[in-house]
């Protein structure tokens, strides 16, 4: 997709808010013991954003 992230923003994506939940569905590897997400997981997220902000940008003309 051409979207590269510093590792300042996985560490941000990561980082769980205020109510103890992150931001993207990451899960912990039980062989790794990281914090993982998958691919296709955050392809479907990033395209419905895009189909929500091209649809509130048709709403507004």
């Amino acid at each position: 997709m051409g979207v590269e992230l510093t590792p300042r923003q996985m560490k941000r994506a990561a980082d769980k808010d205020a109510a103890g939940c992150r931001k993207l569905p990451f899960f912990v590897d039980p062989i790794e013991g990281t914090l993982k997400i998958e691919r296709g997981t955050l392809v479907n997220i990033y395209r419905q954003l895009q189909i929500d902000a091209e649809n509130q940008y048709r709403n507004k003309n």
